[in-house]
């Protein structure tokens, strides 16, 4: 088949919308992965006064973990 009739054939659409599937997929599941392990395993805080220093600054930022 011709180069410029490739991109109007039927199997070529199809890989077309199965890579673009694939890619819409897996930022899906980056983005659900990621917030999953940012809600339920890592937070972030930010230290707002200087109660804890000199170990910790103002405005410095905690990972805290319930695990």
């Amino acid at each position: 088949m011709p180069a410029k009739w490739h991109k109007y054939s039927y199997s070529a659409q199809r890989q077309e919308r199965r890579a673009a599937f694939s890619v819409v997929l897996f930022l899906a599941l980056f983005a659900s992965v990621f917030w999953l392990m940012h809600t339920f395993l890592f937070t972030m805080y930010r230290v707002n006064s200087p109660t804890m220093e000199p170990g910790l600054s103002e405005g410095d930022l905690v990972v805290a973990t319930p695990l």
